[in-house]
């Protein structure tokens, strides 16, 4: 039975129900691609200025399904968002406690039988921040060794920059695949490493300006963006995404969506947040969807008033 509070409520069999939603959506993505998971329901709150969704999601086959590659594992605290520069248009971490459980159920996702190397096994969350057309790609570690040895064992060339140093790398199959589905077509050609944390792209200029946001303080958790996603979110979470309409825009063309796109940037939403959280729990997962206008905070509104007083004040 459906909740008297809420606008809808949304069930949906993703299971039996793909190829007609591929259809609806004009999908492009191969058929043949992983599902998301099997059952979704969705609470569906409407607001003035605000969509949100919350409910659950079931995946009960976690052999080709996307959220149960997270099976067994619990979410810990979103930190590479802290890390992310503040000019990203787009962001999703993924946590996870067992890399061991994590690994396993990659493997059953690709369908190896082998055990998988062990270089990655310190990783506990990825973070992938998108700005304009480059990539930067996040793994904090509990233990940088393992893959501080492995990228030495890979460098080409190194680079001094602002006391610290960037990686140029040989291509490698292991970075190439370690992380997918979570990390397509990842083929880094540079890489530097912030405390616990390793950061690599193809370009490096956009580690350069990485490295630049970091020591100046200029990152996402510090923007309006964020500080309006802060009531709707928990501080731990299997995946957490967030984009404005540009990288939302990017994203949705990106996974064969055009059609989704399309209809946001007809709605000409550039002043809102877009953004999901999901929770996994003991056999299904926590999942909420949100689209938001961004709205300044009490104390920005108040810096704001004061400075427009001051201004004032000063052609009086």
């Amino acid at each position: 039975m459906g909740s008297l509070t809420k606008s809808a409520q949304i069930w949906l069999d993703l299971k039996n129900g793909k190829d007609l939603f591929e259809k609806i959506l004009e999908s492009n993505r191969n058929q043949s691609e992983y599902q998301y998971s099997d059952w979704l329901s969705l609470d569906v709150s409407l607001k003035e200025d605000a969509l949100f969704l919350n409910g659950i999601s079931i995946a009960n086959d976690s052999i080709d399904e996307y959220l149960g590659i997270f099976s067994n594992t619990l979410p810990i605290s979103n930190n590479t968002i802290a890390l992310a520069p503040e000019s990203s248009d787009s962001f999703i971490s993924f946590t996870f406690t067992d890399y061991k459980n994590f690994s396993k159920n990659q493997n059953k996702f690709l369908d190896y039988s082998v055990s998988r190397d062990s270089i990655f096994s310190a990783v506990e969350e990825i973070g992938i921040s998108d700005i304009d057309n480059e990539q930067v790609i996040l793994l904090k570690t509990y233990g940088t060794a393992n893959i501080s040895d492995y990228l030495n064992s890979i460098q080409s060339n190194s680079l001094e920059y602002q006391g610290g140093e960037i990686k140029e790398l040989r291509r490698d199959s292991i970075l190439q695949y370690s992380f997918y589905p979570l990390v397509e077509n990842f083929d880094p050609k540079y890489a530097t490493v912030l405390e616990n944390t390793f950061a690599f792209s193809n370009s490096q200029e956009t580690l350069e300006d990485f490295i630049n946001s970091n020591k100046s303080g200029q990152t996402l958790d510090k923007t309006l963006l964020i500080e309006n996603i802060k009531d709707l979110t928990t501080e731990e979470s299997t995946q957490l995404s967030v984009s404005n309409s540009k990288g939302l825009n990017n994203n949705l063309n990106k996974t064969g969506l055009g059609i989704l796109s399309a209809l946001f940037q007809k709605a000409n939403l550039t002043d809102y947040v877009f953004g999901s959280q999901i929770v996994s729990d003991a056999g299904f997962f926590h999942t909420n969807y949100f689209i938001k206008k961004i709205t300044a905070s009490a104390a920005e509104q108040e810096h704001w008033k004061c400075s427009k007083h001051n201004w004032i004040r000063t052609f009086i």
